[in-house]
């Protein structure tokens, strides 16, 4: 009994201790300031796990990174309709066009997201051999979470495609099942170059991911 409850008191400690997260100095971390009341527990989370709800935390705090996953791919994809006013009538006229633009930028959301796998932990990469799994299954909880993020963008892309022209026959649902099929497929790909490509004992931060 005495052994319970000292067990239970350091558990009320280091529940208090640690209500405001592990680590507040990274460089992720730091980005913005965040108020406690924000950062208090709101329930059991049943949507995401507790390493996909840190990945949506670091998002919104680091606004570089947010750019890079969910606005620069919509600006490099309006860029191309804006220069080439040509890609707007091949894609309502004929549906492969249209499944290549959902591609390309589903594309370009994996390509800032998922090589950025562990080179976005930084100094906190220690976190991940601490966790009561193993790290590929971590791995692959990313891989489901940035597979969910890319999966809106050619969705929107081929709801205002189909929406502009709307008589589409069963090719348009072909293409659009292939191209929605292959997020997770390339997500997947992506986490494991952003494994292979990634030096953690390099010095520099920038030289961590290789170019090759």
């Amino acid at each position: 009994g005495s052994a319970a409850l000292v067990a239970l008191g350091v558990l009320a400690l280091l529940r208090h201790l640690l209500r405001d997260g592990l680590l507040t100095a990274g460089a992720r971390e730091s980005v913005r300031s965040t108020a406690p009341a924000a950062r208090r527990a709101k329930g059991p989370r049943r949507w995401v796990t507790a390493l996909q709800a840190r990945e949506l935390r670091l998002l919104s705090r680091d606004r570089a990174f947010l750019v890079q996953t969910l606005v620069l791919p919509v600006v490099i994809l309006g860029s191309q309709f804006v220069f080439n006013m040509r890609l707007t009538s091949d894609m309502v006229s004929d549906v492969r066009h249209l499944g290549a633009a959902a591609f390309a930028v589903m594309a370009y959301a994996l390509l800032f997201s998922t090589f950025q796998t562990l080179s976005a932990e930084g100094h906190a990469l220690w976190l991940l051999f601490t966790f009561p799994r193993p790290l590929d299954a971590l791995l692959r909880e990313k891989a489901r979470l940035w597979s969910v993020v890319a999966l809106v963008f050619p969705s929107a892309v081929f709801a205002i495609g189909l929406a502009a022209a709307p008589r589409r026959g069963w090719d348009a649902a072909g293409i659009a099942a292939l191209v929605l099929a292959g997020v997770p497929i390339y997500a997947t790909i992506g986490t494991c170059l952003g494994v292979l490509g990634w030096d953690p004992l390099a010095q520099d931060q920038r030289r961590r991911i290789r170019p090759g």
